[in-house]
């Protein structure tokens, strides 16, 4: 078991262990979220501000390819998004509107920059 600041998290490593976690977890009345832990050698975030992607460096061209669709079909006013880098490509991992992923000085400028500009354009 774990807790982050996401929440409480359990780890089954069999299906007789995920079955006994189920059933607990179904007692409670609350929602739970169950997924699949994958294999991957990297995680990315990708900011996005006023719906487009702003990130620190070079994204691979699956991964920009994944941030365009989503950034279309979302059109997300600020979002950051984590991505696992698998064998097999980018994978969303999760995505927060929360702003405890603005970890460097460039993050905050550019977030700042959002904000008043929402502002100016909701004063308008």
């Amino acid at each position: 078991a774990r807790a982050d600041s996401a929440g409480p998290g359990a780890r089954a490593d069999d299906r007789g262990q995920l079955a006994t976690l189920l059933g607990m977890a179904a007692r409670t009345g609350s929602g739970h979220v169950v997924e699949e832990r994958l294999e991957h050698d990297g995680v990315r975030r990708v900011h996005f501000f006023a719906g487009e992607p702003f990130d620190v460096g070079e994204l691979p061209a699956d991964l920009r390819g994944y941030c365009a669709r989503l950034a279309e079909s979302v059109r997300p006013g600020y979002l950051c998004t984590q991505w696992l880098s698998t064998a097999d490509g980018a994978v969303l991992d999760g995505w927060s509107t929360g702003v405890s992923t603005l970890d460097s000085p460039r993050l905050h400028r550019r977030f700042g920059a959002w904000v008043r500009a929402e502002l100016a354009q909701g004063a308008a």
